[in-house]
């Protein structure tokens, strides 16, 4: 029974463990296309809006259709137009690329990311905040593009099949074009994977809690009749286990743990092993509540310290453009200055000259 319990408490710690360090760690995208599988990491850490944006329309299944409409050799292949770039229903090769979401467009989260070749960066309209649902990938380093879209992720597999999607012509313009055939999110896809194999598991255990009495029924092992009577009593236990976690699920903290200690574990109420048990089991679910708080403030300062990052470099551009201009003001002024001292020196001060110096030639 000791034995039980540790076990217990060993996963309630694993899955503390988990979660802790599922806070710092990147989600991936995975995209299949037309020629095979791409893994794209995401980075939440830079772009938090961006990559929220790309996980709720991946969640949404907006990708699942939709086209690479625009592909430039050696440069990039953009896609995402949700609106008018589904090859499923509705494409509209003349609109494709001008489409986007329902959603608000999103503010710039431009970070020190370069475009070096598998960089996924957002694309936008002529307003640096129009960034909506449409992205694209490079393929050959682009540091043009640097500080003026939002890099939000990196392909880390499947960068062969990204160079396979199909060309467009000169202006990048794609008939017939390829396409992404889904975009599932990493985790997710983990998590089903997993719930799945749980069910699984659970069913081979209760086959084999079950199978010695169906046999005692003298049905062979293998049998219809063994397997109907194998089928009937998993269902039924199937069916007590749903409503037991419903009733569990009504309960208070203590009453749960207090139910644990007495149906699971067998020790009585009031017992020092009993209340042992409920404190351990109620610990054990504080400390996961305060990992999961934990969790939660990490993302939000992650968040909060990229949106001063971005602030801080439109802040530091702008007062650059500003010094640049100022500049050529004055290098302007300075050369007016000269221009009117050479007409000065050459067709006199005279009214006549002064209206002509706006066409002044060094020619003449």
């Amino acid at each position: 029974m000791l034995l039980l319990m540790k076990k217990l408490l060993a996963i309630v710690v694993l899955g503390l463990l988990l979660i802790s360090n599922s806070a710092f760690a990147n989600d991936k995208i995975i995209m299949e296309t037309t020629h095979g599988k791409v893994i794209i990491e995401l980075y939440s850490d830079m772009a938090p809006n961006h990559v929220d944006r790309i996980k709720t329309l991946t969640k949404q299944g907006k990708y699942d259709g939709v086209a690479f409409h625009r592909v430039i050799k050696n440069f990039m292949a953009q896609t995402g137009d949700v609106s008018n770039g589904n090859l499923n229903s509705n494409y509209n090769f003349k609109r494709a690329g001008y489409g986007k979401s329902n959603l608000s467009d999103l503010k710039a989260e431009f970070n020190s990311i370069s475009h070096s070749r598998g960089m996924v960066s957002m694309a936008r309209g002529s307003n640096k905040n129009s960034a909506n649902s449409q992205f694209f990938i490079v393929l050959a380093d682009s540091p043009h593009l640097d500080g003026q879209y939002t890099v939000f992720g990196k392909v880390v597999e499947g960068m062969q099949f990204i160079d396979q999607i199909k060309k467009g012509r000169s202006n990048g313009s794609v008939k017939n074009p390829d396409r992404i055939i889904s975009m599932k999110i990493y985790s997710d896809v983990i998590a089903k994977e997993k719930k799945i194999k749980q069910k699984e598991d659970n069913r081979n255990k209760l086959a084999l809690k079950f199978g010695p009495e169906c046999e005692k029924n003298n049905l062979v092992k293998g049998t219809s009749g063994y397997n109907d009577c194998l089928d009937d009593k998993i269902k039924s236990e199937l069916i007590r286990q749903k409503e037991l976690a419903k009733k569990l699920a009504a309960m208070t903290p203590t009453e749960r743990h207090a139910y644990n200690c007495t149906e699971t574990f067998n020790f009585k109420k009031g017992t020092e092993k009993f209340n042992d048990c409920v404190f351990k089991l109620y610990t054990a679910e504080l400390d996961l509540q305060k990992i999961k708080l934990e969790k939660e403030l990490a993302e939000a300062k992650i968040k909060a310290a990229a949106t001063e990052q971005a602030r801080a470099e439109a802040v530091a551009k702008a007062q650059i453009a500003t010094a640049k201009a100022a500049k050529r003001s004055s290098d302007l002024n300075s050369s007016i200055q000269l221009m009117k001292l050479g007409s000065s020196m050459l067709g006199g001060s005279t009214s006549s000259s002064s209206s002509n110096s706006g066409s002044f030639d060094i020619n003449n």
